[in-house]
């Protein structure tokens, strides 16, 4: 090379130079024996760190082999040229004569490069000693489909990669390959390390699951302590990667894996803050850690603390440093029922009640409150549907007879009765009080609906006489019975009513027979002779309203 004219540290032939056309292919022509053009019209360009450009697609430079080539005696025989087919590094079988690529000089048991002194001579005599029954299904079938591509045909092998070019499908058997062997060390020593891309895809999407599931249950990472980068963190990166991004065999990939993730992911949580993965997957992943629950209920961390505490949300412990992982399916109907809670000062106005009226409902066991004040926690949480139900159950007991007079002051007067309001509501429910409903359109749930109907009739009382009913008896009148009862002559006893809210004066019928049996009125005299009586009040002695009189003889 130096005698060539080109300044060189060594003799060998710079080969990647040689394919970026960095180099003077005339003088190399003569070394390798072929034609400039022959070279020139392969070169490659650079389109990012790790790809370069061929016939607008663009591949991987990690699989391409700029040193060394494999090479079909008969292809080159027909065709006269080698091209970048022969420097992939998973071309290892010719599908079209059935044989294995050469790659070593049977002569000198070294490897062909683009430095083999008269190379296009040695292929015309260079065989292959491997028996064609030695090749695997494996090769042959990705080997056969890596030339229906070249050809930009459209091969059957793989039904769920079809539709993808040579460039993209090269993607995918590299990616499948590289972390198959990084799940299952122990088969490194086979050479052809991409042939078990076959079997995945081949199974596909199972296969690919399956290895998921295992980076899952073994991860990558023993930094991290849960989450997608701690199970899948160079996959992740590899799948993600910037260069990456324009091949359609990776974005493949990433469907799969975002699908994985959405349906069986399981160790620890998608972050929120995975900003590769697709926004739909995060949203629709299986697990949410605590910071994404409380963003998801909108709440503090403290009043997720009382869900928990409550057993409203039950957490999912599944990652290794104890912090809680929630179900979304459970978050999300943990959510739907929140929207649908009141505090007590919305509950209140929605029954168009006082909150005092209200708590003594929740106290009383009418109304169950879904959270409560307690030493932790100063909110009420009152489901909107407990409220629905209690007014249709006292809709349904209710008369439809509305009388239209005071409701607020009926439940006052049961109030001083000594019955509370949740005392009347109970008695409502169970059909011990009458009530009547008057309907409200504008306030469907609102307790001013209902009036309690007071009854003011009093059972009768056999021991007791009212001061109308002792005035009867005795002939007399309201105020000389108020004067009897003064001055002892009757027993007088004050008694609950319906009617009112203050006892009411009654006298005992007892007293009424003992003062019958005892004493004489002036009117009740005539006919008898009025020395066998002392008069013992009156006018005359006591200033009594009426005479009054008794036998001297008993």
């Amino acid at each position: 090379m130096k005698n060539l004219g080109e300044e060189l540290i060594n003799t060998r032939v710079p080969s990647k130079r040689l394919f970026f056309g960095e180099f003077d292919t005339d003088k190399l022509s003569y070394l390798v024996n072929l034609e400039p053009n022959q070279i020139t019209q392969h070169r490659l360009s650079n389109t990012a760190a790790t790809r370069i450009k061929y016939k607008q697609q663009e591949y991987l430079m990690k699989l391409i082999d700029f040193t060394y080539l494999r090479i079909c005696p008969t292809c080159y025989q027909n065709s006269g040229e080698l091209n970048l087919l022969n420097s992939l590094k998973f071309k290892t079988y010719c599908s079209k004569h059935r044989c294995r690529m050469i790659s070593v000089d049977n002569e000198t048991g070294k490897r062909f490069s683009w430095s083999t002194h008269y190379l296009r001579k040695k292929i015309n005599y260079i065989k292959d000693n491997t028996p064609h029954n030695h090749t695997c299904e494996a090769e042959i079938t990705i080997n056969t489909h890596i030339d229906g591509l070249w050809q930009n045909k459209s091969p059957k092998t793989y039904p769920c990669v079809e539709g993808f070019n040579i460039a993209e499908f090269l993607d995918i058997v590299s990616f499948l390959s590289r972390f198959h062997y990084r799940a299952y060390p122990s088969n490194t020593k086979n050479k052809n390390q991409y042939l078990a891309a076959h079997w995945y895809l081949k199974d596909w999407p199972k296969s690919y699951f399956n290895l998921l599931e295992h980076f899952q249950n073994n991860p990558m990472s023993n930094k991290r302590l849960t989450g997608i980068r701690k199970c899948y963190r160079d996959l992740y990166d590899e799948l993600y990667a910037k260069s990456n991004q324009v091949s359609e065999g990776y974005t493949w990939l990433r469907k799969y894996f975002e699908s994985y993730i959405e349906t069986h992911f399981a160790n620890g949580v998608i972050s929120t803050s995975s900003k590769w993965i697709a926004a739909n997957t995060i949203a629709s992943a299986e697990y949410i850690n605590e910071k994404t629950a409380c963003q998801f209920l909108s709440v503090p961390k403290t009043k997720l603390s009382i869900f928990i505490r409550e057993g409203f949300i039950q957490p999912y412990e599944s990652s290794v440093n104890g912090n809680c992982v929630f179900k979304r399916s459970e978050m999300d109907t943990l959510r739907k029922r929140l929207t649908k809670c009141l505090s007590l000062t919305e509950a209140s106005s929605l029954l168009q009640i006082s909150q005092f009226r209200l708590r003594t409902l929740i106290r009383s066991n009418i109304i169950t409150p879904l959270l409560q004040p307690s030493e932790t926690s100063r909110d009420w949480l009152i489901e909107e549907n407990e409220l629905i139900k209690l007014v249709k159950q006292l809709k349904q007991r209710a008369s439809l007879i509305d009388t239209g007079k005071g409701r607020e002051s009926s439940y006052k007067q049961f109030s001083l009765r000594g019955d509370n309001f949740a005392s009347v509501i109970c008695k409502m429910l169970s059909g011990r009080l009458s009530f009547t409903l008057s309907q409200s359109k504008s306030s469907p749930l609102s307790f001013q609906q209902f009036t309690p109907m007071l009854s003011i009739e009093d059972p009768e009382d056999e021991l007791h006489l009212t001061p109308s009913d002792a005035c009867k008896k005795l002939g007399i009148n309201k105020n000389v019975i108020y004067d009897f009862i003064k001055r002892g002559f009757v027993k007088g006893v004050k008694l609950k009513v319906n009617r009112t809210t203050r006892p009411v004066l009654h006298i005992t019928a007892t007293s009424i027979k003992e003062f019958q049996a005892r004493y004489y009125l002036r009117h009740q005299l005539k006919g008898k002779p009025l020395q066998d009586y002392e008069l013992i009040s009156g006018t005359s002695v006591d200033d009594g309203i009426i005479n009054l009189y008794t036998n001297k003889l008993n």
